[in-house]
């Protein structure tokens, strides 16, 4: 197929570039292989510390313990952006009277 027969739009891909694609899938799906072997070696040591972790006697004081901190927490950005707004507020109110101080 000559230029002249390609219509005006076209995408027009080559062996050579549709190879190159394809050579470098492969390569991103062998590092991708290689990444889940890695992972599958990891999550038995996971789900055993879990297991451990669920079987602990002080597991529900621990879940309190959570419950409390997620409490905590919660209340701590609550007031944070409580403060924020404040800051807005006053830096409105002051940028306004120092306007007015200043003749503007």
């Amino acid at each position: 197929m000559d230029q002249s027969q390609i219509p005006p739009g076209s995408v027009v891909i080559t062996p050579a570039e549709l190879y190159a694609e394809v050579k470098a899938t492969h390569l991103s799906v062998t590092e991708m292989r290689g990444d889940v072997r890695e992972l599958t070696k990891i999550i038995p040591d996971h789900e055993e510390r879990l297991r451990a972790l669920e079987q602990r006697e002080d597991s529900a004081e621990l879940a309190t313990d959570v419950q409390d901190h997620e409490t905590r927490l919660r209340s701590v950005e609550r007031a944070r952006w409580l403060i924020a707004g404040f800051a807005a507020g006053g830096g409105g109110v002051i940028g306004s009277v120092v306007t007015k101080l200043l003749g503007g």
